[in-house]
């Protein structure tokens, strides 16, 4: 739907790297460009993240990545600690300062860029809606996960109480984002789902595969298998590097990589102890030999193209982009049995699902896809039709932007 408006709309990111949250918002910035909206971003990402959305054709406002000036609220399910725990009372402090944080900067940028149209995510709704609903500008919210289910935890209070009152519409990722807004809908705010985007050009594989199994150091291997969760408690990380050492003697020529952001903070204890475990667990000499370690990466297509199983171990339930960039490219998909996955795969049709914390069980549904070639292309293309048929980008954006140009049009 092709609009005469330039209207501005700012983009408010929370995240830092490249996630799949940024890689989303930046499809959903392209079709905001290409109907005629000015796109500004207000975000703190580093240069891996900040180069989809420069790309984008949005105007990049930077704001500092200094944790003491953080915007970004203790929502996620990883940020769940028991009532008045050190971890709970921590978490509220550090959110009284960036509650204040996004206040300062929310009134700073709007007066200075003046958009007609604010879109936020859950993490940054409450500071940024204030201030937005002031000025009477049209605020739209995308949810992408699901908040802390804890009892005494007045920021999910306030949250929902600014999502029942400020934003036109929220959009939720899947039916189960939908789900725990159930207590805030009204007349007045609409809550869609609009699933996960995919382009045509997610589903063609990168060029020159031998060159890009090469600069992974995967040349001479039979079979690739990635995980890229990274290392993180809630991804899992530990049953992925434990199965390894179940299978590297049986399978001396497969590779198994770990991409994704290391969590390796040396201070905190809610995170170091993990890294450190997994890291003593990477060093045995049967899984040392067989795991490329890589971090975060630019272009996750080309690790994907070259694998041949990609693997989830998240023991929390969140939407996994992976699984879907995995199935657009034909490629097999082992996941653990939380929530998002079970709605999301058909167990042995479009991919395996496993329990979670079990590494032996996982190891064994590699080996099962290891020694069935026949399985291992049917779990790909079957994954293929269904991202097909569920994820289509380019109508999902447009739906969101159409949206919004009603209810601004409406005004």
């Amino acid at each position: 739907m092709k609009s005469n408006i330039k209207k501005k709309i700012l983009f408010v990111d929370h995240d830092i790297g490249l996630s799949g949250s940024t890689i989303s918002m930046s499809y959903l910035i392209k079709e905001f460009c290409n109907t005629g909206f000015k796109v500004l971003v207000l975000t703190k990402n580093d240069s891996k993240g900040l180069k989809y959305l420069s790309n984008s054709g949005a105007e990049i406002i930077q704001y500092s990545s200094s944790p003491f000036k953080s915007i970004t609220l203790s929502l996620h399910f990883s940020d769940k600690g028991s009532f008045l725990s050190k971890k709970w009372s921590k978490n509220l402090f550090k959110d009284l300062i960036r509650f204040f944080n996004g206040i300062i900067l929310s009134v700073k940028i709007i007066n200075k860029y003046k958009p007609d149209l604010i879109y936020l995510n859950e993490y940054v709704t409450i500071q940024f809606a204030l201030y937005a609903k002031l000025r009477s500008l049209l605020v739209f919210v995308h949810i992408r996960s699901l908040f802390i289910d804890q009892k005494f935890n007045i920021r999910i209070m306030l949250l929902k109480k600014a999502l029942k009152n400020i934003p036109q519409n929220i959009f939720a990722i899947t039916k189960l984002e939908a789900e725990q807004l159930n207590s805030i809908k009204n007349e007045k705010v609409k809550i869609e789902i609009v699933p996960e985007f995919l382009f045509e050009e997610d589903f063609h594989l990168s060029d020159n595969l031998e060159k890009i199994k090469k600069s992974f150091g995967t040349k001479d291997s039979s079979k690739i298998i990635t995980f890229l969760g990274g290392i993180k408690e809630i991804k899992g990380s530990i049953d992925f590097i434990s199965a390894i050492e179940l299978l590297s003697e049986d399978y001396p020529n497969v590779k198994f990589i770990l991409a994704g952001k290391i969590f390796d903070n040396t201070v905190s204890q809610d995170v170091y102890p993990y890294f450190k475990m997994c890291n003593e667990f990477i060093d045995r000499p049967k899984v040392k030999p067989f795991i490329n370690v890589l971090g975060e990466i630019e272009n996750i297509k080309d690790l994907l193209s070259i694998s041949d199983i990609i693997v989830s171990c998240s023991i929390e339930s969140h939407f996994n982009r992976p699984i879907i960039e995995a199935w657009a490219l034909k490629k097999a998909v082992i996941a653990t049995d939380v929530s998002h996955s079970i709605k999301l795969i058909e167990n042995g049709s479009d991919g395996i699902l496993v329990p979670k914390n079990n590494p032996k069980e996982l190891a064994n549904k590699i080996k099962k896809l290891l020694n069935d070639e026949s399985l291992l292309s049917n779990l790909g293309l079957n994954g293929y039709k269904k991202a097909k048929d569920n994820f289509d980008g380019k109508s999902y954006t447009k739906k969101i932007v159409n949206y919004c140009i009603e209810i601004f049009n409406n005004k």
